[in-house]
């Protein structure tokens, strides 16, 4: 038998394998599709889109169909859309949140990406009602596309712990924000990146744009491996600070020990808090 034919019966061998490797399966919750390792899994869809809990999306899944592991990289088009969960936490090897992928989940009321993101897509989180608090962690994030954030009627604070160099260093942002909401959405940016993403033309069009406090840039891990803590507004690390201060509305209180609380007021005088949901790694 010729080479090209054992070739081709080899090949047409292994398709029934790719085929069934990518066919969906459900873990807490999630519907996953894996289609190669290098592409990683992708978050397809959600069971029961009327849950109004949290969601945490693992960062590794096994593919019941091949056996094999595969890291969380893609929330697909449409995969939460209208999904009535309060909160969500990202993987964190995720680097691309599709068209749609979060649009109008209405109690959704913060979010936190990890450093890898590098895609965030057109209406991502359009229509997202409640969603006060964006955290914007690490250095990978390239695009934040037309739309993204359209809708987000109740946001008002963004954190970006991106230190450049350069505006042209900068992620692009699309056109997702109106004139309203530059003025009522503060952005808080590293101290030493200040000045460029003031004088950036999309960036620099926010009307309060506000440094990082060295406890908020202290608190988060930009993904080298050395870094105790974590993110405004979600926290996974081993060892937390504790920050003593008051917070604004929708900005996250960081207490040692491994809960976390995402606050949305504390006052300082007191020692309890108030308006909070608990998180716990």
């Amino acid at each position: 038998m010729k080479k090209e034919q054992l070739f081709l019966m080899f090949v047409m061998a292994l398709l029934p394998m790719t085929e069934l490797a990518a066919q969906a399966f459900v873990k807490d919750g999630l519907v996953f599709r894996c289609y190669d390792q290098e592409e990683g899994a992708l978050v397809v869809d959600v069971e029961d889109k009327s849950f109004t809990g949290e969601y945490v999306i693992p960062d590794l899944v096994v593919n019941p169909h091949d056996g094999l592991e595969y890291t969380v990289r893609i929330i697909d088009e449409n995969a939460f859309d209208g999904a009535q969960m309060s909160a969500v936490t990202l993987p964190a090897g995720l680097v691309k949140i599709d068209e749609e992928g979060f649009n109008e989940c209405v109690n959704l009321t913060a979010i936190t990406f990890p450093s890898t993101v590098r895609y965030l897509g057109e209406d991502a989180f359009d229509g997202c009602t409640s969603l006060k608090t964006v955290t914007i962690v690490g250095t990978d994030l390239e695009f934040i596309v037309e739309g993204c954030f359209a809708g987000c009627t109740a946001l008002t604070d963004i954190y970006i712990f991106r230190e450049v160099a350069s505006t042209e260093e900068l992620p692009i942002l699309g056109k997702t924000f109106e004139d309203e909401d530059f003025q009522r959405i503060s952005l808080h940016v590293p101290p030493s990146s200040f000045d460029f993403y003031k004088a950036h033309e999309e960036w620099g069009k926010f009307f309060d744009i506000v440094m990082l406090t060295d406890e908020e840039m202290a608190a988060i891990d930009h993904g080298n491996g050395d870094s105790e803590a974590t993110a405004v507004g979600s926290v996974r690390s081993e060892k937390l600070p504790t920050v003593r201060k008051s917070v604004s509305k929708g900005q996250l209180l960081i207490r040692s020990g491994r809960t976390v609380y995402n606050a949305l007021g504390m006052d300082a005088s007191k020692s309890g808090l108030y308006q909070c949901a608990e998180s716990r790694w």
